[in-house]
């Protein structure tokens, strides 16, 4: 019976062992990019919005659509920064 208990111990700790390292992130190496794509999710209404952002500079692109050419275009629109209030 002790023999049981004990080996159902050591499985059970394997096991949480196992999912435990499954859990930590991967370790590849690499840092995150200059530029960072985010999105935010749109309603009934609206599409869905994708940003982008330099994480050098700060400057951040609004995705937008240009019809100018006649046909539906996506495009990276600058969006400006703005003075603080006074």
């Amino acid at each position: 019976m002790r023999e049981k208990l004990l080996w159902s111990i050591v499985a059970l700790l394997a096991v949480m062992l196992v999912l435990a390292h499954a859990q930590t992130p991967a370790q590849s190496g690499s840092q995150v990019g200059r530029y960072q794509i985010v999105t935010v999710a749109g309603d009934s209404k609206e599409d869905a919005q994708a940003f982008k952002i330099d994480t050098v500079t700060g400057k951040t692109w609004g995705q937008a659509f240009d019809m100018s050419g006649g046909t539906k275009a996506i495009v990276w629109a600058v969006i400006p920064d703005h003075a603080a209030p006074k």
